[in-house]
C-alpha cells in the first residue's frame, strides 16, 4: 500500500514504521465503506493485509493504541450479530477481545453501537 511515506512492503516483527504506516494506510481505504463514525472490523483490516502475520497485526494494533491516543480498538456489545469472521479477527487486549478498530480525527470516542455494526455483518 501507498501513500504518508511508508513503504508497504515491510514485513518485519516490529510495529514500527512500515507495518503501522500500512495498518494507518489500510484503515483509511476500508473507511469509506463503514460509515460516518469510523469503526473498522479487525477482520476487514485482516484480510486487506495478508502479508501480515496474525503476530505482526496484533502487534501493530496493541501499538497503535496504546502510543496514539486516537487510535482505539473495541469489542462490539451485542455479540449475538458477530459472524465467525469477526470473532476470528478479533484482538485480546485489556481483559476482552476487541473487534473494531478506530484512528479518531477529533480525539473523542464516538460508541460502537450495535446499530452501526448491523450494516457490517
Amino acid at each position: 500500500m501507498g501513500g504518508r511515506g511508508g513503504t508497504g512492503g515491510s514485513k518485519g516483527s516490529s510495529a514500527g514504521g512500515g507495518t503501522a504506516t500500512q495498518i494507518r494506510d489500510t484503515y483509511h481505504n476500508l473507511l469509506p465503506t463503514h460509515g460516518v463514525v469510523g469503526w473498522v472490523p479487525l477482520s476487514d483490516m485482516r484480510t486487506a493485509l495478508p502479508n501480515l502475520s496474525r503476530e505482526q497485526f496484533d502487534l501493530a494494533i496493541k501499538t497503535l493504541v496504546r502510543t496514539n491516543p486516537k487510535a482505539k480498538i473495541v469489542r462490539w456489545d451485542d455479540q449475538k450479530v458477530l459472524t465467525a469472521a469477526h470473532r476470528a479477527g478479533g484482538i485480546q487486549f485489556g481483559g476482552a477481545t476487541a473487534h473494531v478498530f478506530r484512528i479518531d480525527r477529533r480525539d473523542r470516542s464516538v460508541p460502537a453501537t450495535t446499530a452501526i455494526m448491523k450494516g457490517h455483518t
